[in-house]
């Protein structure tokens, strides 16, 4: 199978709400990046499924979900891999910053993110 990442993957184990149909689940966040996850889901889920992926954070300061409207694009006994299609920039921001602390580097997650911004406009 060829890879067709554009974006580094973090490790990040998170509880999450998944909407499917007005129906919610949940999910557990195994791995993510600026264009996708990879959930453990005991629904069962089809390719081409659009969803919502809710991930709350909680902090002393406040709280935010971080809201990613996106489709299933794979599927394995383990999980769903799921590419984001739509997020508002509050969302892609806090996801920004979560992606960048675990992986060790802000400027190369957004040198990823304006490549691929360079490369579909």
């Amino acid at each position: 199978m060829i890879e067709k990442r554009n974006f580094s993957r973090v490790d990040y184990r998170k509880e999450a709400e998944v909407y499917v149909n007005g129906a919610k689940y949940q999910a557990e966040i195994e791995n993510l990046s600026l264009k996708g996850a990879f959930l453990k889901i005991a629904h069962q889920l089809q390719i081409d499924d659009q969803l919502e992926l809710v991930i709350n954070l909680v902090s002393d300061a406040n709280d935010f979900k971080i809201e990613l409207k996106g489709k299933v694009v794979r599927l394995t006994p383990e999980g769903v891999g799921v590419v984001f299609e739509r997020m508002d920039l509050d969302s892609f921001t806090h996801l920004r910053n979560i992606i960048a602390y675990n992986f060790g580097d802000d400027d190369a997650v957004m040198e990823e993110f304006y490549n691929y911004y360079r490369n579909t406009n």
